[in-house]
């Protein structure tokens, strides 16, 4: 019993370890002045590919990031 506890513990192990070294970022961009959400801001992880586009109320979420200090590139035409 206590062998077959053991092994399901080191199977699922490498799983914790996944699923705590994942991160996000969320939050919602606005215009100075008025305090209006920014629909299609771009949101874009700096040396990856990954991004995201603002919400009609300028709110989004970048999610499967690297914990730690990151830098992010906000991109928005005609603005």
């Amino acid at each position: 019993m206590a062998t077959e506890f053991l092994l399901i513990l080191l199977f699922l192990a490498p799983a914790w370890g996944a699923v705590a070294q994942s991160g996000g970022i969320r939050g919602r961009i606005t215009d100075g002045a008025s305090g209006e959400g920014l629909a299609g801001v771009t949101v874009i992880l700096v040396g990856s590919s990954k991004g995201t586009a603002a919400g009609t109320n300028g709110a989004f979420e970048l999610t499967g990031l690297t914990p730690g200090e990151q830098t992010f590139r906000f991109s928005f035409i005609g603005y």
